[in-house]
């Protein structure tokens, strides 16, 4: 296993595969002791993926390198059917939205929910990453409350991200 394959590892290891992102680096040996770990398509038992978790912490860098290893883009966990597209929406990393849309993420998929990841966007609040996806479509996609974005932000109390999507 060289350098690369565990990303941005100079600290301790760790057994629980979300520790490791939240110390700011992604080991593929413990995300991945389910023989995928060369591909970049790595999950923990609950069906998250690396790549989602890298999303959700905002580390480009990482969802880079899972990107190039081959890790799926449109990957949905197990229960709530989120993607790595709607954590990084939610939390506003721009940067990693566009790596992913680079890389053909699914701006129609939806969650449990029937959100998409511009409801996600809207849920936090983040009026850039919401503008990025509007452009792409979905602005009037509806959740299981018959929601649209705009009516998710504004409802979240995010006026000027609503006002965005108006």
């Amino acid at each position: 296993m060289t350098k690369m394959d565990n990303i941005f590892a100079p600290l301790a290891f760790s057994d629980r595969p979300r520790d490791s992102l939240r110390r700011g680096y992604v080991d593929l040996e413990v995300w991945g002791r389910q023989s995928t770990a060369s591909t970049g398509n790595v999950v923990d038992e609950h069906g998250v993926s690396a790549l989602m978790m890298a999303a959700f912490m905002g580390s480009n860098d990482a969802c880079e390198v899972l990107l190039k290893k081959g890790a799926e883009v449109n990957h949905a966990e197990r229960h709530s059917k989120r993607t790595a597209l709607m954590m990084a929406a939610q939390g506003g990393h721009l940067d990693v939205v566009k790596t992913l849309l680079t890389s053909k993420a699914d701006t129609t998929q939806v969650d449990i929910e029937m959100q998409t990841a511009l409801h996600w966007a809207a849920v936090g609040g983040r009026t850039e990453v919401a503008r990025l996806l509007a452009a792409l479509g979905q602005k009037d996609a509806k959740n299981e409350q018959g929601e649209t974005p705009a009516m998710v932000a504004e409802k979240m109390k995010h006026r000027d991200t609503a006002a965005s999507l108006m």
